[in-house]
């Protein structure tokens, strides 16, 4: 599901306006997701209309990935992502050390986020801030033992924009990294 719905969202990046990665509240875009949902967990395989709405095959890419137990990226790595901030061989290592699974969804997406900073003019930075508010990755639940809170979404703002503009050196020559 999600590799077909990268795929048409890479085919309609002209048409895409706004950064449709941005969490959003709004009813219609739920029941939209609602309705794709309610189709795969019947087994039907989902195909999106050539005049749906690009924020709704965003936003059902994310419900996917926030349904996922253990999150795309767990507890030790978002901390290691954190850690590494902008370090490309640090964000390499980080990110081949993930499942499989993992590293192959992340691949896909942050070269679509790539394509859509390029094409679309949209801001790195402001897509990894929309990433990062959708709880892919999963944090501490509690501070450290001195009080102290533990890393936060602001913190995956910058290795997240620095993984999007460097997805194909991060993320090696896969095939998996060409959505």
């Amino acid at each position: 599901m999600v590799q077909s719905a990268l795929e048409w969202l890479n085919n309609r990046l002209k048409d895409i306006r706004g950064d449709i990665w941005r969490a959003t509240r709004q009813g219609r875009i739920e029941e939209r997701v609602s309705a794709y949902l309610s189709l795969m967990d019947k087994g039907v395989e989902v195909s999106f209309p050539d005049d749906e709405e690009p924020a709704v095959v965003a936003a059902l890419v994310v419900q996917f990935m926030r349904m996922i137990p253990e999150g795309i990226v767990n507890v030790r790595a978002t901390a290691a992502l954190c850690a590494a901030r902008d370090n490309i061989a640090a964000l390499s290592v980080i990110v081949s050390a993930l499942s499989s699974p993992s590293r192959q969804l992340l691949a896909r997406l942050f070269a679509h986020l790539e394509r859509l900073s390029t094409e679309s003019f949209a801001d790195v930075f402001d897509l990894a801030r929309s990433l990062a508010s959708h709880q892919i990755a999963r944090f501490p639940e509690e501070g450290d033992e001195d009080g102290q809170q533990g890393p936060g979404p602001e913190q995956l703002i910058m290795p997240f924009g620095t993984i999007i503009r460097n997805h194909v050196e991060i993320f090696g020559g896969d095939s998996y990294t060409g959505v």
